[in-house]
């Protein structure tokens, strides 16, 4: 009888040790999971229905991403309002577009990142696709690689020069670089390519030195035959108009003089007349703030474009270096910002800080976080927005994290191709949410 008393007791204990047990890991779940759900009502505040399955996908799996940091710092309520009353605009009337030019360093020039940004975008009903916009085909030039979002298919012999070859003189635009054929029977296509959006092309602004009467007469293919340029611009670029809307362009020469002995390329926007955001995008591997300083036609070509908001990514070059000078990079990006605000005086300008770095000697980059502190204060000066991937990443040393989850390379300054998609959702919900709170 008292064996049975005691076995029973025994389960007894048994039972209410597994309860308590029970208990304590579902108070657990539970306060992770609150957590959890707390920053997940942060990431997604700003973000749109179907972008809902990656942002949760995001912050389950990268607990090291500080999603509570991903805001705009606005040194004033206006900040991006020309930015805030162009998308109102389209968002109301569901007519016009809303132009938007990134340009920046290699990070920029892959365009995973700013294609995913792009894309978000363009698959929201808000917002509409107004087209593809400025791009540069960068294996037109050897040693180089083309944005991820374009196919480009080149015929004969092409050499290039980009704003980082300091030793050379060229006319560089907006996209940093310039190709140079001498052969007239070369040529090129370009398609477009984004999974889930389709670009259609009805209008082709081509960028090149219109002053120079040496160079050949472009022209381009649009599925139905050559057309030669319905307009050409003293400011430095020729329109065509397409027969119809088409998938993807060619562009060719015709030699009419003798004195014609080359052509000049340097970058081309592919457009639509439907109603939407142009997000165009360029960037220059290994660029720094002083080489687009270099870019002779920078400043014409923005404007072309008619952009309502600039978006500035450069900085990891300039303090990738042990000796790091802050004063002139100060004084460098100072004078990109004025010449900027100067040409597209009703723009809003948003500059984005570097992420977190290797330096040379496999140590984490001391200098990142004095350029942001530069950026800030740019910022305050000039009334600029800016987004902190260097926070947003997780700060100091958060590279070897992003690394250890394949979201970065092995050189622990470039970031895989989900890296760069995560931290354009990131861009993207940080944006809207300003939007949504003006």
């Amino acid at each position: 009888m008292n064996m049975k008393n005691t076995y029973l007791a025994t389960q007894a204990r048994l039972r209410i040790c597994n309860t308590v047990r029970r208990s304590y890991f579902f108070w657990l779940w539970l306060s992770v999971a609150c957590t959890d759900q707390t920053a997940l009502s942060y990431q997604l505040a700003g973000s749109l229905v179907p972008a809902l399955e990656t942002s949760i996908k995001d912050t389950t799996q990268h607990r090291f991403i500080a999603y509570e940091k991903n805001h705009l710092f606005l040194p004033q309520k206006n900040t991006l309002k020309p930015f805030y009353a162009a998308l109102d605009t389209l968002k109301y009337t569901q007519h016009g577009q809303v132009n938007i030019v990134h340009f920046g360093d290699s990070h920029i020039q892959a365009d995973y990142f700013t294609g995913q940004i792009r894309k978000r975008f363009h698959q929201q009903a808000d917002w509409g696709n107004g087209g593809r916009g400025y791009l540069f085909p960068c294996g037109l030039i050897t040693r180089t690689y083309d944005p991820s979002t374009i196919v480009l298919k080149k015929y004969g012999r092409w050499e290039g020069c980009r704003n980082i070859e300091t030793k050379k003189r060229c006319s560089w635009g907006l996209a940093g670089m310039v190709a140079t054929t001498y052969d007239v029977e070369a040529s090129f296509d370009i398609k477009p390519k984004a999974i889930g959006t389709t670009y259609l092309t009805d209008r082709v602004r081509l960028y090149y030195p219109t002053d120079q009467a040496s160079l050949f007469n472009p022209r381009i293919w649009d599925g139905y035959g050559f057309l030669p340029p319905h307009r050409i611009f003293k400011d430095g670029y020729a329109e065509f108009i397409l027969t119809q809307p088409t998938h993807q362009v060619g562009i060719s020469f015709q030699k009419n003089r003798l004195s014609q002995d080359h052509f000049t390329f340097q970058g081309v926007a592919l457009a639509s007349k439907q109603s939407g955001v142009v997000y165009h995008s360029v960037g220059v591997n290994g660029a720094k703030v002083t080489s687009f300083l270099g870019s002779t036609q920078l400043a014409t070509h923005i404007k072309s474009l008619q952009p309502n908001l600039v978006i500035i990514s450069l900085g990891t070059n300039d303090c990738y270096k042990i000796n790091f000078n802050t004063q002139h990079f100060k004084a460098s990006y100072q004078q990109l910002i004025q010449q900027v605000r100067r040409t597209c005086p009703k723009a809003a300008i948003l500059l984005t800080t570097p992420g977190d770095t290797y330096l040379r000697d496999y140590r984490y980059n001391p200098h990142t976080l004095k350029v942001n502190n530069i950026l800030y204060e740019l910022a305050r000066q000039y009334n600029l927005a800016v987004w902190d991937l260097y926070q947003v990443m997780g700060g100091y040393s958060s590279i070897g994290k992003w690394q250890a989850a394949r979201l970065a390379a092995k050189d622990r300054v470039h970031f895989s191709k989900t890296g760069y998609e995560i931290q354009g959702d990131l861009f993207y919900e940080a944006l809207l949410e300003a939007y949504k709170a003006h």
